[in-house]
């Protein structure tokens, strides 16, 4: 089965995988997980899937990576009669992830909004949610290439010395390596859990230092930032942010290319609505735009922005 091919059936592999674990704390080896999913796959699971799956089962929380000889997963912790719910719960957010595949685009960030107090108090707080998506996008598609490398290489653990070491291989270097090379990279903001405001700032400029095409997009937010002595996004809220991020996967096979303009525009959009405004002093719909552009009837050659063609046509 290609790479391609697997990530549409990854969610359902790991579904299989799940129920898998031994509870009792034992270890479920590399060539046993590939035997089950293969047998559910019903073809080849190449060693990027077998990766991408593994991590899924750790992100959530349902087992952990083992070192050594022959690799695997076990359960995390000890066995206590709670283990068969967390993995019933692990299996179930699996689901959600499958369903968020299928869920709009428009859904899932709305969400996300409302995630943080409320439909009504949502756009109080749109500045705070795109940097956090763009960066879902970055860890997701750096996820993305790390695993093409560590397929060459052997390991993540390699892929990571390697690209911190040649920064070209990849489209953006995020400098977040996770205590385990096989969580994702996403995982690091995802895991953050005192003082979060804080290291989401933190780390959102130390990713804009190295990408210096990033600078004034991702680390103009202060995440920690305060009014009249208040944090207007506490903890709390931040972390009911992130987790309603953490639910849609934004690699390059996940979502189109153009994930972020599209959702600043619905932001900006569903906001206005909300309020009784129009969005229009904030960008042109895709309809005006495409209107304009027939209006003004451009030669081949021509080429002109989207407000340049805008004024044209209504002065």
């Amino acid at each position: 089965m290609s790479d391609i091919a697997m990530m549409n059936t990854l969610n359902d592999l790991t579904d299989e995988l799940i129920p898998l674990i031994p509870e009792d704390g034992s270890r479920i080896n590399n060539e046993e997980i590939r035997d089950a999913l293969e047998k559910a796959a019903g073809e080849p699971v190449s060693d990027i899937s077998l990766k991408q799956i593994k991590a899924r089962v750790i992100e959530l929380g349902v087992a952990e990576a083992v070192k050594g000889p022959g690799g695997g997963l076990k359960a995390i912790g000890d066995q206590t009669p709670a283990m068969t719910s967390r993995k019933k719960e692990g299996k179930k957010m699996a689901t959600a992830n499958s369903d968020s595949k299928d869920k709009s685009l428009e859904t899932w960030i709305w969400d996300a909004a409302c995630s943080i107090r409320g439909a009504k108090d949502a756009p109080k707080f749109k500045d705070y949610i795109l940097p956090l998506i763009f960066t879902k996008r970055l860890c997701d598609v750096f996820d993305d290439e790390l695993n093409r490398i560590a397929v060459e290489v052997g390991s993540r653990k390699k892929a990571f010395t390697l690209v911190d070491a040649d920064r070209k291989l990849v489209r953006f270097y995020l400098p977040l390596v996770p205590d385990d090379p096989e969580q994702p990279v996403w995982s690091v903001i995802r895991e953050l859990s005192d003082q979060i405001g804080e290291g989401v700032t933190t780390h959102m400029r130390e990713i804009a230092k190295d990408n210096p095409r990033l600078k004034g997009i991702i680390d103009r937010v202060d995440f920690n930032a305060t009014v009249h002595g208040q944090r207007e996004l506490n903890d709390d809220r931040l972390s009911n942010l992130i987790e309603a991020i953490s639910t849609k996967r934004l690699g390059l096979e996940d979502v189109e290319a153009d994930i972020i303009g599209k959702s600043y525009e619905y932001l900006i959009r569903k906001f206005a609505e909300g309020s009784g405004k129009s969005a229009g002093e904030f960008y042109t719909p895709p309809e005006v735009a495409s209107s304009c552009r027939a209006c003004s009837n451009p030669s081949p050659a021509c080429r002109s922005t989207t407000r340049a063609v805008a004024q044209a046509v209504c002065w």
